[in-house]
């Protein structure tokens, strides 16, 4: 059972998942992973349709990967921002390990950290419509791939707009998409944000998070039909 919702908690955390999602994506049950993490038990049917949910979505998202390549294709940079943290941020499976009330803790630490770097709001009137977000991290050691990637999910919400959630008809309290995000660009998807993450080893002295985020437009800023 544990390995399953650890599977699971890894997931969430990469794919930017909440579990009533998860749950309602998967067995058609918003309550499953809650139910789970209750102590209930998972029966081998369903832990099959929950592993091959969740390879089919990740095959997914690298096709979307592939469209967010050619998105990016004919596009040049226009404006653009570069700022540099005075850490490095946590790679995926510290991150995993937090409790959730420490994960929020850290979500603001990097909103206050970024909004010391930079000029909050950013200096155009609208998030960039499409941006190609390149983030370096230096720090003692050798990082892996997986981990330095995962881990720069946090670091990318913080720079998206907020956005208000359709809600169920009577709910009163109005839930947000991306709640700590600062408004440098407009989503994190891949008709929106190109990433690149990358692991960089260096001294105690001089680790840190190196982020630079490009407007990528087309030559005659018009986009294609």
């Amino acid at each position: 059972m544990d390995d399953i919702l650890t599977q699971i908690d890894a997931f969430l955390t990469e794919q930017g998942m909440a579990p009533s999602t998860f749950g309602k994506m998967a067995v058609n049950d918003e309550h499953y992973v809650a139910h789970l993490r209750n102590g209930r038990e998972n029966f081998s049917r369903t832990r099959a349709k929950v592993l091959a949910f969740m390879d089919a979505f990740r095959q997914r998202k690298l096709n979307e990967k592939s469209e967010a390549e050619q998105m990016l294709e004919g596009r040049i940079p226009a404006r653009s921002l570069r700022f540099t943290l005075p850490r490095p941020y946590l790679l995926l499976n510290p991150y995993l390990r937090l409790h959730w009330s420490a994960r929020r803790k850290y979500m603001r630490s990097l909103v206050w950290d970024i909004k010391m770097a930079t000029v909050t709001p950013p200096d155009h009137a609208q998030p960039f419509d499409y941006a190609r977000v390149t983030i370096h991290r230096y720090s003692p050691g050798t990082a892996d791939k997986d981990g330095v990637e995962g881990g720069a999910k946090p670091v990318i919400d913080c720079l998206t707009t907020p956005i208000p959630m359709r809600m169920k008809k009577g709910a009163t309290a109005v839930k947000m998409r991306n709640p700590y995000g600062l408004g440098f660009i407009r989503d994190d998807s891949p008709r929106h944000c190109f990433q690149i993450a990358l692991g960089f080893r260096s001294s105690q002295q001089t680790a840190r998070t190196e982020i630079l985020i490009e407007e990528m437009v087309y030559p005659d800023r018009d986009e294609p039909p």
